[in-house]
C-alpha cells in the first residue's frame, strides 16, 4: 500500500509506504511494552495537503509518553514518513470480515494534545 502526502503540481510530493511505517510503529509500541492495534491514515492538512497520524485503539496515551513514543518512531522513519499525531479511538469499526473499517474509524477518533 503506497501513501501519497502533497499536490504533485509543486515541487514536492512523496510516497510512502504505510505498511513498512505500521509495522515500525508497531514495534515502537511494543517495546514501550504497549499491545495496541493501530494503522496509519491521512488527514487533509493545508500545509502539506495531508498529514500522516497514527490512529491507536484504546484509552489515551499521556502526553509524556506521546511525545516519547513520536519521538522514537521519527528516529526510525525519513521525515515523510513519521505520524505527525496520534489519534485514539475506543474501538475500532470492524467490516463484516472482521477487518478494520478504516474509513469508518477515522471519524471516531481524537487527539490528546501532546
Amino acid at each position: 500500500m503506497a501513501w501519497a502526502m502533497g499536490p504533485r503540481d509543486q515541487q514536492w510530493w512523496c510516497q510512502a509506504d504505510a505498511e513498512k511505517i505500521e509495522a515500525i510503529c508497531e514495534l515502537v509500541l511494543a517495546e514501550a511494552g504497549l499491545n495496541r492495534t493501530s494503522f496509519v491514515a491521512g488527514l487533509p492538512d493545508r500545509a502539506l495537503g495531508e498529514r500522516l497520524v497514527l490512529v491507536v485503539e484504546g484509552d489515551p496515551f499521556s502526553t509524556q509518553l506521546q511525545q516519547e513514543l513520536m519521538g522514537k518512531m521519527s528516529a526510525r522513519l525519513a521525515k515523510y514518513e513519521a505520524p505527525k499525531a496520534i489519534l485514539f479511538v475506543e474501538h475500532f469499526v470492524e467490516t463484516v470480515t472482521q477487518k478494520i473499517d478504516r474509513k469508518a474509524t477515522i471519524p471516531r477518533a481524537w487527539m490528546v494534545q501532546p
